[in-house]
């Protein structure tokens, strides 16, 4: 077998060190006994030739690696690489190994033993993660990545201190005791098989690796979150056992997909659910306990709270990222991951200390009057679909919106126009659903697989984009990604919820718009086809002219009929090449 470099190169940049360590696994006396090959660990040094560290890298990698894999064929053991990469420079890169040694982490990662790829998906979309960057069949399970899209660096505490080995005689006929230690500020040995000397994690690498814990939680994966992790090398033979004749399997990868990266934002919630939590930024969160500087009882560390649909952010409003501590309804402070204020609180976010002065109270009132009012109704089942819809509408130029314009092949422009959100918690986009009257009446959801729902509460509307004009030429077309086409074609357009929904509010929409013609452009399937029949038998009671129109052979919808490069002069000589439809009524005097 061959390790693929393109895996590599996925996860690791310019300047990195990459750690491989070569370890034998058996079975003796029914307990599991492993074997590190010393002489075999090997460090890869990622250059720095002309600011892309892997150019004229791929001929010495590809040597590099074949050299590994030939040894661990003669040492019947495993090859695992060190998912993170290391810290040093030159020589004394070897000497930081240590789960609190790490600076940066370039992906975060799963492994899932047991387990088949098709379950591993299953398990990646009930647990709300995104598809992931990476998936590696190890041969007895399977682990997943998820590239970030900026590396996290950990950088809240100075260069870490270099790990030395000593070496222990014991009994005669026995082999040496290696035993670690760093080096005092006195340059005294303080050995880490005492727990005192260990350093701790610092806030933000806590952090992550809560975040990890969180992800191996919500998707039943296996205890392999400490930043120092190894994971086994695609490309390479799983040879657990192989000393008492197993048959070695092979470690393959499945997919690798670079451009699949992440803002770390994305997965900061699932440290939540973490079953190895610590608390993160515990002195920051303590010294901005709100008894120092606020009136009224104090509270602990342990009393922050993390927000929720029923409970807001009290500063943003939204119901993610964010924690607060105080009574439900008044809260006496809030470190919002969203608003920026002068008191920053590591990784977790912006303190917000609020005042018991009339005037401060009431303007924090107005405040949480919006976001309480749609928490008080998704509490008693009544969504407020506007506000959702509102809150979850994404800015120009958001990840997200980039990410969805991109897999559909439409412009920023066109799904701005739409009023296109994007939910964390739900990992959908939305598209806000309205009646005839323009008020948001429900809410679309796409997940990132393609597949459609609905938010609950709400009912059909239509997909009506901003910056409608009466009169002129409305053209309807099936659901919002349909639209979004038609409209950067620019005909003004409106999307219907399904290919027979929609009817009583294209009636009253076409009675407010006033168009001189409408126009369907229906799918290419049957269904389709007889739902602008249908639509347009209707609609002729109400406009003068109405044609039905259908994309080319083979061509399924409307978005397909543009991303394969259909203009809005084909679209148009289509249009005209079908008969208008009006209504004639025929009076008894000339029957």
């Amino acid at each position: 077998m061959t390790i693929p470099t393109d895996f590599l190169k996925a996860l690791f940049a310019s300047g990195d060190y990459i750690l491989i360590r070569p370890i034998e696994s058996w079975i003796e006396d029914k307990k599991k006994r492993s074997r590190v090959d010393y002489r075999g660990i090997r460090y890869f040094h990622v250059g720095l030739n002309g600011g892309n560290g892997w150019q004229n890298l791929d001929r010495s990698l590809r040597i590099f690696l074949k050299a590994i894999v030939r040894r661990s064929a003669t040492e019947r053991s495993n090859l695992f690489y060190g998912v993170c990469p290391r810290f040093g420079q030159g020589d004394g890169h070897t000497n930081y190994d240590q789960a609190w040694q790490i600076c940066t982490v370039r992906a975060l990662w799963c492994d899932i033993d047991q387990c088949t790829v098709d379950e591993a998906r299953e398990r990646i979309k009930a647990a709300g993660l995104p598809e992931p960057s990476i998936i590696v069949w190890s041969g007895n399970g399977c682990h997943l990545y998820w590239i970030l899209a900026l590396p996290f660096l950990i950088d809240d505490v100075g260069d870490p201190a270099p790990v030395f080995t000593e070496f222990i005689d014991q009994e005669p006929g026995k082999k040496k005791r290696p035993r670690k230690y760093i080096l005092g500020q006195g340059g005294e040995r303080l050995y880490l098989d005492i727990k005192r000397h260990v350093p701790a994690l610092s806030a933000k690498a806590q952090l992550v690796q809560n975040v990890l814990s969180g992800i191996t939680v919500r998707i039943g994966a296996d205890h392999a979150f400490d930043l120092s992790r190894l994971l086994r090398l695609p490309g390479t033979m799983n040879r657990k056992d192989e000393r008492n004749g197993r048959t070695p399997v092979p470690c393959e990868l499945v997919e690798c997909d670079p451009s699949r990266r992440y803002p770390f934002s994305v997965f900061a919630g699932f440290a939540s659910a973490s079953s190895d939590r610590k608390n993160i930024h515990t002195q920051d969160i303590d010294s901005a306990n709100p008894a120092r500087g606020c009136r009224g009882r104090s509270k602990s560390t342990g009393d922050w709270q993390r927000v929720s649909d029923y409970r807001p952010c009290p500063v943003c409003g939204k119901p993610d990222w964010c924690i607060y501590v105080g009574p439900d309804d008044m809260p006496e402070a809030a470190i919002c991951a969203r608003v920026e204020s002068e008191r920053r609180v590591g990784e977790a976010g912006w303190l917000h200390r609020f005042e018991e002065s009339g005037e401060n109270r009431q303007r924090r009132g107005r405040t949480l009057s919006r976001a309480f009012l749609l928490a008080s109704q998704l509490a008693q089942g009544q969504p407020n679909l506007a506000a959702m819809a509102e809150q979850w509408r994404m800015p120009e130029n958001s990840h997200q919106l980039l990410r969805l314009g991109n897999s559909l092949g439409l412009s920023q422009t066109s799904l701005l126009r739409l009023g296109t959100g994007w939910s964390d918690d739900r990992w959908c986009w939305s598209f806000p659903m309205r009646d005839a009257d323009d008020r948001v009446v429900g809410i679309r959801l796409r997940r990132p697989d393609g597949s459609k729902l609905s938010v609950k509460g709400g009912h059909e509307g239509l997909f009506i984009p901003e910056g409608m004009d009466s009169g002129g030429r409305l053209l309807i077309c099936e659901g919002p990604t349909d639209c979004a086409a038609l409209l950067e074609l620019g005909f003004q357009a409106v999307g219907r919820p399904s290919c027979t929904g929609g009817v009583k509010q294209f009636c009253l929409l076409v009675q407010r718009l006033v168009p001189e013609e409408v126009v369907i452009v229906s799918d290419s399937d049957e269904p389709g086809q007889r739902g602008a029949e249908d639509l347009a038998s209707v609609l002729v009671g109400y406009c003068p002219s109405v044609r039905v129109i259908r994309p080319p052979d083979g061509v399924k919808d409307a978005r397909e009929w543009k991303r394969l490069g259909a203009t809005a002069a084909e679209v148009q000589a289509s249009i005209d090449a079908v008969r208008k439809r009006r209504l004639v009524i025929f009076s008894e005097k000339g029957r």
